[in-house]
């Protein structure tokens, strides 16, 4: 098993803990579709709280929740 961390999943498990709401993404896909780029956006409630850029949707999630979940603990 790996020992990277799975950045969405921990800030689903961090909300639900918090009992602080849902996660709402924005996800665009700009480029070519041989060589795209995927950007999202987190937002909880109508704050944005991480932003994700990466050639694959999975990463650009796990950026941005990655940058996400830590400016919520930084704002607790």
């Amino acid at each position: 098993m790996s020992d990277r961390t799975h950045w969405k999943m921990e800030l689903n498990n961090y909300l639900q803990r918090q009992h602080i709401g849902n996660m709402v993404p924005e996800e665009t896909e700009v480029g070519t579709k041989h060589a795209p780029t995927w950007r999202v956006k987190v937002f909880i409630g109508d704050v944005e709280f991480g932003y994700g850029e990466a050639p694959t949707k999975a990463a650009a999630w796990e950026k941005a929740a990655q940058q996400a979940l830590r400016g919520l603990q930084n704002t607790r």
